[in-house]
């Protein structure tokens, strides 16, 4: 199968969070394509290529970056499967494992952190959690692209319902899809490490902004913190940032595993 590693970002800040989160990702999966959407003017440096996009047009940006999945997806004709990452996502070690789940499903994602964030339009069972579009990996066939076309067409629809949150969205487009094959991975491919974690065997996807954090809790830990911290040992175990005492690491620490 042919793949490749996407990014959907307007505005300089997140255009260079990208680049960056390419550049890393590069040096662990140097085989991996790399491309960029974007809406805005910029070089391809830290990329295999650009892909410029229709000017925003939304009130929200999660309106136009739903749209613009849906425009990715038809621009990847050449290729099988993609990776959509968030441009806040850093990498700990290569993931190709991620990539054979396209052999058995359409769509993998992890589940979301916060397993419901808010209301859908139609009332959907509780114990149907959303998944984190940060690190969400596609097949191109045509349920997938059914799927997309849904999660567009009821973002647009019902903007007042969703807000600037795509998973919400998401998750009922997936509802309103019963024919897809979508399957959850781990945290450990998607640690959502800002809201507190549980983890169990090797992490190897952080996603996160450590200055999002430390807005709201000046002694917060930075993702270098972070990537020193997670895989201390690799048995089960928990770990919050906020915590006061998020320094000392894991618990259980190593020497009561």
């Amino acid at each position: 199968m042919k793949e490749a590693a996407i990014w959907i970002s307007a505005g300089k800040r997140y255009v260079e969070e990208a680049r960056r989160s390419s550049v890393e990702l590069h040096s662990l999966m140097p085989e991996l394509e790399r491309i960029l959407f974007t809406p805005d003017e910029t070089e391809d440096d830290g990329f295999d290529r650009v892909a410029l996009l229709p000017p925003l047009t939304g009130e929200y940006w999660y309106l136009d970056s739903v749209r613009y999945c849906r425009m990715a997806f038809d621009l990847l004709e050449e290729y099988d499967v993609f990776l959509w990452l968030g441009s806040d996502v850093n990498y700990l070690a290569p993931f190709p494992e991620l990539f054979r789940m396209a052999e058995r499903f359409d769509i993998v994602a992890p589940m979301g952190s916060r397993r419901v964030t808010g209301p859908t339009v139609q009332g959907l069972p509780d114990c149907f959690p959303e998944y984190e579009i940060g690190v969400t990996l596609f097949r191109r066939n045509a349920i997938v692209k059914d799927l997309l076309v849904e999660w567009e067409r009821l973002h647009w629809a019902y903007p007042d319902v969703y807000g600037n949150n795509d998973m919400r969205s998401f998750r009922e487009a997936v509802w309103n899809t019963p024919d897809l094959k979508i399957e959850r991975v781990p945290p450990e491919y998607s640690l959502r490490w800002p809201f507190g974690v549980f983890m169990s065997g090797e992490v190897k996807i952080l996603h996160g902004r450590e200055e999002i954090d430390r807005t709201f809790y000046p002694g917060a830990c930075s993702t270098k913190d972070v990537r020193r911290i997670v895989n201390e040992h690799l048995a089960p175990r928990i770990w919050s940032p906020r915590s006061k005492r998020w320094s000392e690491g894991v618990i259980p620490n190593k020497e009561l595993t």
